[in-house]
């Protein structure tokens, strides 16, 4: 084949490349062109750098209700999000465990209203790689989470004592063998 049909070639399929990361919403510095390191696996699911990244900053912006749950994810941010993977797959086909609609969009509302602008919410969904699905879909995570420490636990949304941080890490170490869990070492 000839150089400049194999240029024109590489060329198109970059070209294609972009406007599909464009089509989807997603920035290239989380596309095919870079690269984000797994620092876990739980099961069949990875867990990355920029999952830990974008959830230390979803901290701040899209608290979780729960007290406990909220303090154990500022603390432990790999071990929340090994936790709410654990807890999503324990509950996340029972009906009593989900969420209503209604909760879901008031909770989404809430996290909306916290920028002035537009272009404000955009900037911050351009940096983190997020969209609005995406943000439903973790807002139902957290309700879910939220309605299995309420329902399992017995522990309401306000309360943080000591007896019930021990509870929570108790559920951790003991049901923490029941998943295959990974955390991959950085080189």
């Amino acid at each position: 084949m000839y150089p400049i049909i194999k240029l024109l070639i590489f060329a198109q399929l970059m070209l294609f490349v972009i406007q599909m990361n464009r089509a989807l919403g997603t920035p290239l510095n989380q596309s095919v062109i870079g690269y984000d390191r797994i620092v876990a696996t739980i099961d069949e699911q990875i867990i990355t750098e920029q999952d830990i990244a974008n959830d230390k900053l979803l901290a701040t912006h899209l608290p979780i209700e729960s007290v406990l749950l909220q303090q154990y994810r500022l603390d432990y941010p790999l071990d929340f999000l090994l936790l709410q993977k654990q807890i999503k797959h324990l509950a996340g086909n029972i009906e009593l465990y989900q969420p209503t609609e209604g909760e879901i969009q008031r909770r989404f509302l809430e996290f909306r209203s916290q920028w002035q602008s537009i272009t404000e919410y955009n900037e911050f969904l351009l940096t983190t790689g997020l969209n609005d699905q995406r943000l439903q879909g973790i807002i139902t995570t957290h309700l879910l989470l939220e309605n299995y420490q309420k329902i399992n636990w017995g522990i309401g949304l306000e309360s943080n004592s000591e007896n019930n941080q021990n509870h929570l890490k108790s559920w951790v170490q003991k049901n923490s063998h029941t998943f295959r869990i990974r955390i991959v070492k950085s080189p």
